[in-house]
């Protein structure tokens, strides 16, 4: 997780609202994972910030509904609660998966590339100086 994450930002967006009660399934733990990794990366986002914050906790709501499809499914054996839930699992799944590929490539616009034997090679003015042009290059 980035230096600038914000541990109330990340378990805001992560956890679920008040009043309900989150029980994890087998079946949406890649939804979870996805969930906990985007909000890492969302929480250190210096722009686009309400947007993806939006978009997480829309996911996040849709995940604790979709457990609560489980639960129900569980306990009273309806298969329209079985269709919603398993109808909702994959769609969600992919949303993430792509939501996640740009999540990355905007946190690694705040890291910058730096290792000890190239620091060493030149003075921290041209290290600064390069990297600086390179921000610009990528933004």
């Amino acid at each position: 997780m980035a230096s600038t994450l914000s541990p109330t930002l990340f378990y805001d967006l992560t956890l679920p609202k008040q009043g309900i009660e989150r029980i994890s399934y087998p079946a949406t733990d890649l939804i979870y994972k996805l969930l906990h990794h985007i909000a890492a990366d969302v929480s250190s986002f210096r722009r686009n910030c309400q947007v993806s914050y939006r978009l997480v906790e829309y996911a996040r709501d849709l995940y604790d509904e979709i457990n609560s499809r489980i639960r129900e499914a569980e306990s009273s054996g309806s298969w329209e609660s079985y269709d919603a839930f398993d109808g909702a699992i994959r769609p969600l799944e992919e949303v993430l998966i792509s939501l996640r590929e740009v999540t990355e490539v905007e946190r690694e616009e705040y890291l910058i590339d730096a290792n000890p034997p190239e620091m060493a090679e030149q003075s921290i003015e041209a290290w600064i100086s390069r990297s600086i042009s390179d921000w610009h290059e990528r933004r």
